[in-house]
């Protein structure tokens, strides 16, 4: 069992926290902040007051940078929610970012459908859902932005919620199996 208070919680809580404010001011996730992110968990690993090994810390990573690096590629994600996941993956390890990372797409999902719903209203949203379904498109393979019928142009989500949202639901939560 993974203890849900501790260095590594106080780290991902005060960088989870920056992040959020941030994306949702700016749109952006400043460097500092995941460098810094990511400088604390290694030290956490090293000094053994981390909830990973320093070989687990790297690993989850690297995992959290390769995972999500193809939805930068694409342009689905910005490249500092790629390197957030990274920092992230540094704090949790491999089992723990890769669980992250699932819950983290639920998030997005029901955020993305919600800022549909919000801009496009409820009822062109079922229409445009029910579109999909019909037509057996799938709409999360899509990759951009979401496309909005009212705004001046893609509506641009900040990520850095959902992920917040997906460590939550990892933390407290925990793999589904």
């Amino acid at each position: 069992m993974r203890p849900l208070f501790g260095w590594a919680s106080a780290v991902l809580v005060i960088s989870l926290s920056v992040a959020c404010v941030y994306d949702l001011r700016f749109r952006r996730i400043p460097n500092v902040l995941v460098g810094l992110m990511l400088f604390l968990a290694i030290l956490l690993a090293l000094l053994g007051a981390g909830e990973v090994s320093l070989s687990q810390c790297l690993l989850g990573a690297l995992v959290g940078l390769v995972v999500l690096l193809p939805l930068y590629v694409i342009r689905a994600l910005g490249a500092g929610d790629v390197k957030l996941m990274s920092a992230i993956g540094a704090v949790l390890g491999v089992p723990g970012v890769i669980w992250a990372i699932v819950y983290t797409g639920m998030a997005g999902g029901v955020m993305g459908l919600a800022v549909l719903c919000w801009v496009d209203g409820w009822k062109q949203t079922a229409a445009k859902l029910a579109f999909f379904i019909r037509f057996r498109e799938i709409a999360f393979l899509r990759p951009g932005p979401v496309e909005s019928s009212q705004a001046a142009g893609p509506v641009r989500l900040p990520y850095a919620l959902a992920m917040s949202a997906g460590v939550a639901l990892y933390r407290f939560v925990g793999p589904p199996i």
